[in-house]
């Protein structure tokens, strides 16, 4: 995450600092279930990978705290910042206040985890304003306490997400590939949980795909084959056209296209000799937005 102090604003009780945080978007190279849990929570195995298509949030102290957005319709992202700001609070009992303004670039709703990733930047900068001095490990914990991603995407490199996803390690990532997202013009209440809720115990596997997957990364190959997706196996279903989709796209490019999180976006890496805008031209005929992005690499993030 990029931090970036943007000024000092007056008050008539003396000078409050403000500081500007990106919070990049991300992908999942691969995202296994291996069993539903007893707390009602899934057991997965997943490749989280950052991208360089980022919200920015900006952070003013205050004495007391509000949350606003450039788009007042993302209520759930404007509430999971709240939330992860009211459990450092908590937390600390430190009593601050201050004023944060989410500006949205991340699509909502599309698997990208721009929510996760706002509220991992929210609580990293928080930290630094505050002068708080967690360590990472506690900033991790509170934020698995609000969502089970948050964690994964307060690390500045490319992680493996075990457990309910909280549990993460380091892991090899696509530094610096071009990756072309693909926007459907399919939207759905409460996604998350109604695709979860669409998996069956004949959709678990054995996560020996992602071990695969990042055996080869460590070699730097891309061995596209093993970015394996659970709800692949049910959002051609649900999405209405995304079959369709994602078949032309393919069938005209030989491009692979990959489900991005629970979707419905999807993703593709890009050839050597880009046809970012052969993609474009198809996906328009169903309506459909893309973007060219690139995987961040670990040493741009500070």
């Amino acid at each position: 995450m990029k931090f970036e102090r943007v000024g000092e604003f007056a008050s008539d009780n003396g000078d409050y600092s403000r500081v500007k945080i990106h919070a990049p978007g991300k992908i999942n190279l691969s995202l296994e279930i291996l069993a539903r849990r007893n707390d009602d929570f899934h057991e997965i195995k997943t490749v989280i990978q950052r991208i360089d298509l980022s919200d920015v949030i900006e952070i003013e102290e205050r004495p007391q705290l509000i949350v606003e957005c450039d788009d007042q319709n993302i209520s759930d992202d404007i509430n999971l910042v709240r939330r992860v700001a009211d459990k450092l609070l908590e937390h600390t009992g430190c009593g601050r206040g201050a004023y944060i303004r989410l500006q949205k670039h991340i699509p909502v709703g599309f698997g990208l985890g721009g929510g996760s990733s706002d509220a991992a930047a929210t609580i990293k900068a928080l930290n630094k304003l505050w002068n708080l001095n967690l360590a990472s490990g506690v900033l991790a914990d509170i934020g698995a306490s609000v969502g089970s991603d948050i964690p994964a995407l307060l690390c500045e490199t490319t992680v493996l997400g075990e457990g309910r996803g909280e549990l993460i390690s380091t892991a090899p990532g696509l530094d610096g590939t071009p990756i072309i997202l693909v926007f459907p013009k399919l939207t759905m209440a409460n996604k998350t949980k109604q695709m979860y809720g669409k998996i069956r115990p004949d959709h678990y596997t054995d996560g020996t795909a992602t071990d695969r997957l990042i055996h080869n990364l460590r070699n730097e190959l891309i061995v596209e084959a093993d970015m394996s997706n659970v709800f692949e196996t049910v959002a051609f279903e649900t999405f209405d056209g995304l079959q369709i989709l994602k078949d032309s796209v393919e069938g005209k490019t030989g491009l692979s296209l990959h489900l991005c999180g629970s979707g419905p976006a999807m993703f593709a890496i890009d050839k050597p000799t880009s046809i970012y805008t052969e993609v474009s031209e198809i996906c328009s005929f169903y309506e459909a937005e893309t973007k060219l992005v690139h995987a961040i690499i670990s040493s741009q993030m500070y």
